[in-house]
């Protein structure tokens, strides 16, 4: 296969056929994936034009195999085997700002950390997420949670128009203006639309930071309170105090996990953050009970700070920034989460901790908070491929670095977590909802397409555009 497949390539396009004594990670070293899962690629393709896409496409048909494009590579959940053509899209890299129009148009192997300073330097803003390490295109296209997401919604929810190439070798430009099958593949990929096609370039809608209340500088507001064990009982009931987020400014999170390096204390230690996009004046009413004496008191430390726009989502952690490929993630978007449901979970993960210490070190609990205000004010119509709206929380297990047969170890637990996460949502009859960008392998797919009418337009789009499954949906080719 190695000579066909670059026979129908330019010398200029890079190539790669891994040999059998290649090492996943170092075939696919910037990727974020569960290991155990994957194998080996076909190849991995970098092209530099549509043209040379186009190629492999038509190469990928006639040889059953399926093209997986590549971004960031931050999407854990993606499968690669050696039935794939991984398609690194590496050289697509231009970043253009229309200052007249408002918009910004992002190459498809554009990260945020490329995007947020020229946006930033130009005086706009946008629904970046919270790691500037994922790729524009796939993190948009599953979501894109974000500290802007009450007040302009989802990263999705900025999509202007797209540039793609379908299985067919057909270059389209979709936008709200198209129509037919082309209105409805637009709309399928805001949200909903990984494997239907390879992106070449996307647009945003951006927003003028001039509209901001923020402080001089352009900085926004971040509190972080930390504490120790002996105080997760208060922090739990903290938290239920500060959401759920009425104020649409607000983003509030919570983090269990081992204190990290250079911190007071070791061991467990639950964190609580709070973003808010406005000034330090303003951010005193909604997070009053995380400034108050009590908390301060309670807590390790309470720091206030303020933060440039272009830097807000910097993360110093090197795992993050350059991906990991034993990597695993449990997630639920869930819209009741009472003090006593923190409560539940912290006690949860500090058993787990003290019987199973090695592999606890490697987990990260992590609920976020924020309204659904802007989510539902960008979508009042569910037209777009993302589907929970409603929802005003997203809760995590992340674990960084398991390997083999740690994945399977560790997974009782995260299920249990997730359990108590629904605790409430379950009681009052809330259906179960995944997160796309942020699910796992072997995720149950109709908790990320509800309702059921979403996942019948799914395969139809899919049988329209992609009838010989050259790309990989796991909603309907399975998680192989």
């Amino acid at each position: 296969m190695a000579a066909s497949v670059k026979d129908v390539l330019p010398s200029t396009c890079s190539v790669v056929i891994p040999s059998q004594d290649s090492v996943l990670k170092e075939v696919l070293p910037r990727r974020w994936m569960q290991q155990t899962a994957s194998s080996l690629p076909a190849s991995v393709i970098t092209p530099s034009t549509e043209e040379e896409i186009i190629e492999v496409l038509k190469y990928a048909s006639a040889n059953n195999l399926r093209v997986l494009p590549a971004g960031g590579g931050c999407a854990a959940y993606v499968v690669v085997n050696g039935k794939t053509i991984y398609l690194h899209m590496e050289n697509f890299k231009n970043v253009h700002v229309d200052t007249e129009r408002d918009l910004v148009t992002v190459g498809g192997g554009v990260r945020w950390s490329e995007v947020i300073g020229k946006v930033v330097e130009k005086g706009y803003y946008t629904a970046w997420t919270h790691f500037s390490s994922t790729g524009v295109v796939g993190s948009s296209f599953g979501g894109g949670l974000n500290s802007f997401i009450g007040t302009i919604g989802y990263s999705c929810d900025q999509i202007h128009s797209v540039r793609i190439i379908t299985a067919k070798g057909e270059a389209l430009n979709l936008s709200h203006d198209s129509t037919g099958q082309e209105k409805a593949l637009f709309n399928m990929l805001r949200g909903g639309g990984m494997g239907l096609g390879v992106v070449t370039s996307l647009t945003l809608r951006l927003h003028k930071i001039s509209s901001l209340d923020i402080e001089e500088g352009g900085k926004v507001v971040d509190y972080v309170a930390m504490f120790p064990s002996t105080a997760f009982e208060y922090a739990a009931v903290l938290y239920g105090k500060l959401t759920p987020i009425s104020d649409e400014r607000l983003s509030v999170g919570c983090v269990i996990t081992n204190a990290p390096p250079g911190m007071p204390i070791s061991g467990p230690v639950m964190m609580i953050s709070a973003n808010f996009i406005g000034t330090l004046a303003a951010s005193q009413a909604p997070l009053a009970p995380l400034l108050s004496e009590e908390t301060k008191s309670k807590a390790l430390f309470v720091v206030p700070k303020t933060t440039e726009l272009a830097k807000m989502n910097e993360q110093p952690d090197g795992r993050f920034q350059n991906g990991n490929a034993d990597m695993d993630a449990y997630n639920s978007m869930l819209n009741h989460v009472p003090a006593s449901t923190v409560l539940a979970v912290v006690q949860l993960w500090t058993q787990f901790n003290t019987e199973s210490p090695a592999l606890a070190a490697k987990s990260t609990l992590v609920m976020a908070g924020f309204s659904n205000a802007g989510p539902q004010a960008a979508d009042p119509g569910q037209e777009t491929g993302f589907c929970h709206r409603g929802r005003r929380f997203l809760g995590q297990v992340i674990w960084v670095g398991v390997t083999g047969e740690e994945i399977g170890l560790v997974k009782p637990f995260s299920e249990e977590v997730l359990a108590v996460f629904r605790n409430e949502d379950d009681a009052q009859g809330v259906p179960k909802a995944v997160f796309p960008n942020n699910m796992r392998v072997g995720t149950d797919m109709t908790q990320m397409y509800q309702p059921a009418a979403k996942m019948e337009a799914l395969h139809h789009l899919k049988r329209y555009w992609d009838p010989e499954n050259v790309f990989w949906n796991p909603a309907v080719n399975g998680w192989e």
